[in-house]
């Protein structure tokens, strides 16, 4: 019987790019038609099995989001959703007002959404609707707001949106390039495993996925405009909430969890929905060669002359480590 999530353990960096190929056993097959153009299976890479939370929900000292109170504005780990709704709002308003004051350019802009900003009160109102038992409901983040919340994430302001790539090759260079960073700078990495995630995206898309108080959409930001977003091929996910309620506590469960407890709303047909092929830390400098080899460099990845820095310090990697031994 299948699982819902299916673990693929490599052993060098060879097996790992054969493991995640759309060639390769695991994603070959007939192509299902999208609706929405959407890829089949999309990809994020990780130095480690860090879980998949996105930014805004961490806690801790990771705590990312940013509130308005009487003293000015500090970072915050909300408890409960609403505060958690507002903290998210907030940082968001802050950005979109930040951006227009430089003249840039931002997606869905009118002045219906100007006005939805700069009324914080208006914006929860404005999307609350109501169930069929007249209890009243709310979905956030509103539609109108998710391509200004994937502009935000790409440029590294925390939101309740997942990094993701269309293409398996551009997960494998983050995760091997983060995990080669983490072995030059001597940190502890024995033992640990650099992960490519692989997400099948379309089930997103099929008529029987009910969709209960939270699901999951992909959020396409506009690549127009976007040179790094365009050579990444980034798409994001986010779970969307159909309730706030002041008393729920904030759920940080991560990308995975979630998918497990939900894994009811798809056909056993269509599983395993999540894969997870992972690959030992000391052969992540063989993997960063490999890919340099085919041409997934930090100057492909970042076009412009950041990336073409950041490709020279690549090479450092691997002149300062070496490749490992077999």
């Amino acid at each position: 019987m299948a699982e819902v999530v299916e673990r693929v353990e490599c052993q060098d960096g060879e097996e790992l790019l054969a493991a995640i190929s759309l060639r390769g056993k695991y994603f070959r097959g007939r192509r299902r038609e999208s609706r929405s153009g959407m890829e089949r299976w999309i990809f994020r890479g990780q130095a480690q099995e860090w879980p998949l939370l996105p930014s805004a929900l961490r806690a801790g000292e990771h705590a990312p989001l940013m509130f308005h109170s009487r003293e000015g504005w500090a970072r915050i780990a909300p408890t409960n959703t609403v505060q958690q709704h507002n903290a998210e709002l907030f940082t968001i308003q802050k950005f979109f007002w930040e951006a227009d004051s430089q003249g840039l350019s931002l997606p869905n802009d009118s002045q219906l959404l100007r006005r939805q900003l700069a009324q914080f009160d208006m914006i929860v109102d404005d999307h609350f609707e109501e169930t069929a038992d007249g209890m009243p409901m709310a979905l956030w983040p509103p539609e109108v707001l998710l391509p200004t919340f994937a502009l935000a994430q790409h440029h590294g302001i925390p939101t309740r949106l997942l990094d993701w790539t269309r293409r398996p090759l551009v997960a494998a260079y983050f995760a091997a390039r983060d995990a080669a960073k983490d072995r030059f700078k001597n940190k502890p990495v024995e033992g640990t495993r650099l992960v490519v995630y692989a997400f099948k995206a379309s089930v997103l898309e099929l008529d029987y996925a009910e969709r209960r108080e939270r699901f999951t959409s992909i959020v396409a930001a506009p690549r127009h405009g976007n040179p790094n977003l365009h050579a990444q091929a980034g798409v994001f996910t986010v779970e969307r909430l159909q309730r706030l309620s002041i008393g729920d506590p904030v759920d940080r469960r991560g990308f995975d969890e979630q998918l497990r407890a939900s894994a009811g709303n798809y056909p056993n047909g269509e599983w395993p929905l999540l894969r997870i092929f992972t690959l030992p830390n000391r052969f992540s400098t063989e993997l960063l060669w490999l890919l340099y080899l085919e041409g997934l460099t930090a100057s492909a990845v970042f076009p412009g002359f950041n990336g073409v820095a950041e490709a020279l310090k690549d090479e450092e990697l691997f002149q300062g480590l070496g490749l490992p031994e077999r």
